[in-house]
């Protein structure tokens, strides 16, 4: 751990930097109530991070007392940069420490050329993008989501749900345009779209998450409390359970979007009958009109409801691609701290 920090735990260190970053602005005392340290603790450590020049410190008037209280805020020079080939259309976002989105680049796929050729093309001109919008040795890393689990060793994405990456290799493809950052994390967006709905989710609250991409339902998974099983949907509406936390790959295939809705309506009045669902979250590709999505999904719920008296459970959509970049950019954060901050 740097010498910034003398003899304070790395635990206290990364819980203050994490709620440092939280917010826009934010105050010590603020940072004090949500880690639940001494305002000495968050003091010490903030002092540290303004040193080492991941915070810094403005002055603003308080409203009410008329005074002047000094307010911390992540720097502005330090990036995190997005690669999206979860989509036919790619993309590279660069994030801030507070993971918000500053500018982003988005590539049209050519289908005159050939997939690799479209790969290369991509990552050329988001390379030169990034390097003109930021000072790339600030980049604290990056990551590629891709639209399937990738496979370390040989270097391609397994199962992808995008074809035109099929066979690909993405990482020694991305090394000669990655502008010298730190070798990527690259993996399925829906897994780290998954880290972003277990953030929606009440400790006590039973969850039923699905996954919509393209002509199907993917996999969803039901949190009951502290408890998590997967609940696999078939095509003709049975369902099985197993255990463990894992996002599945095409359970259910359908022609259209409405067949694979009706599906997972017919399959609901199942669910119910096992145990109430408090929340009901959608999220994928196809999931790009949550209003009219959410609003379909309350109709199905409302026509199959075994009980009329019911509650019926809240619809919320996630946007499969913001969320993805998010938290892949906040897991990126947190290994650049972990690593190059603590020493760990």
């Amino acid at each position: 751990m740097k010498s910034e920090f003398g003899n304070l735990k790395s635990e206290s260190v990364l819980e203050i930097f994490r709620a440092a970053t939280s917010k826009n602005r934010i105050s010590r005392a603020e940072i004090a109530k949500i880690t639940g340290l001494s305002v000495v603790t968050v003091g010490k450590v903030a002092d540290a991070l303004l040193s080492l020049k991941i915070l810094r410190q403005t002055v603003s008037l308080d409203g009410v007392r008329g005074r002047k209280s000094r307010v911390l805020s992540a720097s502005g020079s330090i990036y995190i940069v997005v690669y999206n080939l979860a989509t036919p259309n790619y993309s590279v976002h660069i994030c801030d420490l507070t993971l918000r989105i500053t500018d982003t680049f988005s590539y049209h796929f050519n289908p005159d050329y050939f997939a690799d050729e479209n790969l290369h093309f991509f990552f050329e001109q988001a390379s030169r993008y990034v390097s003109e919008k930021i000072n790339v040795q600030k980049c604290c890393g990056c990551a590629i989501l891709t639209p399937g689990d990738y496979d370390d060793y040989t270097d391609r994405v397994l199962l992808p749900r995008n074809p035109q990456l099929t066979g690909l290799a993405l990482r020694s493809i991305f090394e000669e345009y990655s502008f010298g950052a730190v070798t990527p994390v690259i993996g399925d967006i829906r897994r780290f779209t998954a880290g972003a709905v277990q953030d929606t989710i009440g400790k006590d609250t039973s969850v039923l998450c699905v996954f919509l991409d393209k002509q199907e339902i993917s996999s969803c998974y039901l949190r009951n409390g502290d408890s998590s099983e997967t609940i696999r949907f078939c095509k003709f509406g049975n369902v099985g359970a197993s255990g463990g936390k894992s996002v599945e790959d095409f359970i259910c295939r359908s022609a259209n979007v409405d067949q694979a809705l009706t599906v997972l309506s017919n399959t609901l009045y199942w669910i119910f009958s096992v145990v109430p669902i408090d929340k009901i979250v959608l999220t994928g590709n196809l999931y790009a009109d949550p209003g009219s999505l959410t609003i379909l999904i309350r109709e199905r719920l409302a026509g199959i409801r075994p009980d009329q008296d019911a509650q019926l459970p809240e619809v919320v959509g996630i946007d499969c691609n913001g969320a993805g970049v998010h938290n892949a950019a906040k897991i990126i954060k947190e290994k650049w701290f972990l690593t190059h901050i603590l020493g760990e």
